[in-house]
């Protein structure tokens, strides 16, 4: 397998895209301006996946080893990385993210799709002009990922309701990186 075999069209993915499309089971919880989108991996088999979007897309891998493939970040060096368990990763809106694996354990990982407009983000710290730098398997977490329970599915946020908590690791990342334009870590 290559990162040829996942479909491109050019065209902007609102949020990764896997081939085969049933190789991950997904949960998918939308806010104004952030969406979390939980991942499991299904089956010990060869994939791929893709993305690009007007979007900055963080991704918190809590389990991710592979015995074969490649990681592409537009504006990094590719990565064949074989164990990014407990990892984050940063792509900044417009930027590629693509790759395969042939996993060695079934991957569980969280992305989190962030509206560079989103009205959750401060308009003062001028948050959709910086230009952010990409990063690849960074900061290893010591605890675990934000779960969304599993034996339900997830509410998605009425208008005019509040009745999802918003995710802390929006606020925290964009008030603690807006101030360098690269992610502090």
């Amino acid at each position: 397998m290559s990162a040829l075999d996942v479909h491109s069209t050019g065209i902007l993915s609102p949020i990764v895209q896997f081939a085969p499309s049933n190789i991950a089971r997904r949960h998918i919880a939308t806010w104004n301006g952030i969406q979390a989108d939980a991942v499991e991996v299904v089956r010990r088999e060869p994939f791929g996946y893709e993305f690009r979007a007007s979007r900055h897309l963080l991704i918190m891998s809590e389990r991710a080893e592979r015995d074969d493939g490649e990681t592409m970040v537009e504006g990094l060096p590719s990565s064949s990385l074989h164990e990014f368990s407990r990892k984050l990763s940063f792509v900044p809106a417009g930027h590629r993210f693509s790759g395969w694996q042939k996993p060695r354990k079934l991957t569980r990982v969280t992305y989190f799709y962030i509206d560079p407009r989103g009205p959750l983000i401060d308009p003062e710290l001028h948050f959709a002009e910086t230009e952010f730098t990409p990063r690849l398997f960074f900061l290893t977490m010591t605890c675990g990922r934000p779960r969304l329970n599993s034996k339900r599915k997830p509410s998605i946020r009425t208008p005019g309701k509040s009745n999802m908590r918003r995710p802390s690791a929006s606020s925290w990342y964009t008030n603690s990186s807006v101030s360098t334009a690269t992610l502090p870590w």
